[in-house]
C-alpha cells in the first residue's frame, strides 16, 4: 500500500498492528512505570495494545519524533536524561534517526561498552525492539544487559 499524507500521520499496516498486539504481553512483563511514544500515528498505534493491557496512559512526546529530530540530539539527550533521573522502567517508542540517539544516550549514561547487541539495538529493523536492563547503583547507572527481540 502507499501513503500520500504526511509521514507523521501514516498508520501501521495490518501486519504492524498484529505485531504490536503480539508483543504487548511480553513488554508488560517488564512492569514499565510509563509508556512514552513519538507523536507519530504509527508509534502511538504500536504501543496502544500495551497501554490497553496495562491500563496505563500513553505519554506522547515530540522529542521522540523524527519531525523534531536534529543531528545534535539535544532533545533526545534531555528526554533520556530525565528518564535516568526518574530511575524507573519505561517504554520508549520511536523511529528512524531518533533510535540511535536514544541508544547513544543510554550508553553514555551507563558508560557501557558498545557491543554487537547494542549496535543492533541502535539500528533495528521495523517491528523489532530492545530491552535495556539498567541497575541504579550508588556509583551510578550500570547497563546490566541488552535484549534484542526480532519482530514476531
Amino acid at each position: 500500500t502507499s501513503w500520500d499524507g504526511p509521514d507523521a500521520h501514516r498508520p501501521l499496516l495490518h501486519r504492524g498492528q498484529a505485531q504490536a498486539k503480539s508483543i504487548a504481553g511480553g513488554i508488560a512483563a517488564y512492569k514499565p512505570a510509563k509508556i512514552y511514544t513519538s507523536t507519530a500515528t504509527r508509534c502511538i498505534q504500536t504501543v496502544m495494545p500495551l497501554a490497553t493491557l496495562t491500563g496505563m496512559a500513553l505519554k506522547e512526546s515530540s522529542k521522540l519524533s523524527q519531525e523534531k529530530w536534529s543531528p545534535s540530539g539535544e532533545l533526545v539527550e534531555r528526554f533520556v536524561g530525565r528518564r535516568f533521573e526518574d530511575q524507573t522502567a519505561v517504554v520508549m517508542c520511536s523511529h528512524g534517526p531518533v533510535i540511535p540517539q536514544i541508544v547513544a544516550e543510554i550508553v553514555s549514561h551507563t558508560r557501557a561498552d558498545v557491543d554487537d547487541v547494542i549496535r543492533r539495538a541502535a539500528s533495528p529493523a521495523t517491528g523489532d525492539f530492545s530491552v535495556f536492563h539498567v541497575a541504579f547503583l550508588k556509583s551510578g547507572p550500570h547497563l546490566v544487559s541488552v535484549e534484542y527481540h526480532d519482530a514476531p
